[in-house]
């Protein structure tokens, strides 16, 4: 018999201490169980192992899977991986480099120019005829008498502000990419667009062929820049029209190098 509170704390405890290991013992069962039960029924989903019965050249009469990934080696198809890898590799574009030295030449042969008409166009020992029979014997370019005359007539002040604006026509011109009529019609008629890229920065570019400008197309652009710098003069305009138009040139190469490599590489990705 046990009286009082204090009694019936001490008979709980004594339960407790003598349930609790059982009870831990069976949860653990429970659950181990279920750990059990739960991997058969997975792997009685999953693929089952082949248990054998054919022989070579027997028809199964089910699905038979292995019950790992494994990788066959067989006689190689060396046609379709041909084709494969033809069709992987017509899938690249071609790419195209504008060329910088074709700038770097026309503004170099422009500089050239106003440096050896300078000296001519200052010499007072000169007359004028004089002047423009030197002129159309130390330059390379070719003008009309009436800009000749004109010519010899200028200022030094003058002259700069003319050679400013056909330096800035000139590079924001060729700096865009640039080919000529018959490139053009040749890569429009692929219908597919190509690579434009920078070989020093690495930048790449993929544009439709029929954006890339004509030297036509250049030569207009760079007219227009022309006639905003020198709008008040006509006669500066059309030296500056004439001294463009004999530099200006295409200047997109195709770069068969890396259109190439990346071609082969794109082949030997394609796995027999």
């Amino acid at each position: 018999k046990i009286e009082g509170s204090n009694g019936v704390n001490r008979l709980k405890s004594k339960i407790n201490f003598h349930i609790y290991p059982y009870l831990k013992r069976l949860s653990v069962i429970i659950l181990s169980s279920l750990f059990i039960l739960l991997a058969v029924f997975i792997i009685t989903l999953g693929p089952r192992p082949y248990k054998g019965g054919l022989q070579v050249g027997d028809i199964a009469k089910e699905t038979i899977r292995a019950p790992f990934d494994f990788f066959v080696r067989g006689e190689i198809n060396k046609r379709a991986t041909n084709l494969k890898r033809e069709e992987a590799a017509k899938k690249i574009k071609d790419v195209y480099n504008i060329e910088i030295k074709k700038l770097e030449d026309a503004a170099l042969s422009v500089n050239q120019f106003f440096n050896k008409i300078l000296p001519i166009i200052e010499n007072t020992q000169l007359n004028k005829e004089q002047k423009i029979q030197t002129l159309k014997e130390k330059t390379k370019f070719k003008l009309d008498e009436d800009l000749l005359i004109y010519l010899v007539s200028l200022d030094k002040t003058k002259l700069e502000s003319i050679k400013e604006a056909v330096d800035y026509s000139l590079k924001e011109a060729m700096n865009k990419a640039i080919i000529t009529d018959e490139e053009k019609k040749k890569l429009g008629a692929k219908r597919e667009k190509i690579i434009i890229g920078n070989e020093k920065t690495g930048f790449e570019d993929e544009v439709s062929v029929d954006s890339i400008w004509t030297i036509k197309d250049a030569k207009n652009h760079a007219e227009e820049l022309i006639n905003e710098k020198l709008r008040d003069d006509k006669n500066a305009q059309r030296i500056s029209d004439a001294l463009i138009n004999q530099v200006l040139s295409n200047n997109l190469v195709y770069n068969e190098r890396l259109t190439q490599k990346r071609k082969q590489k794109t082949k030997q990705d394609i796995l027999p």
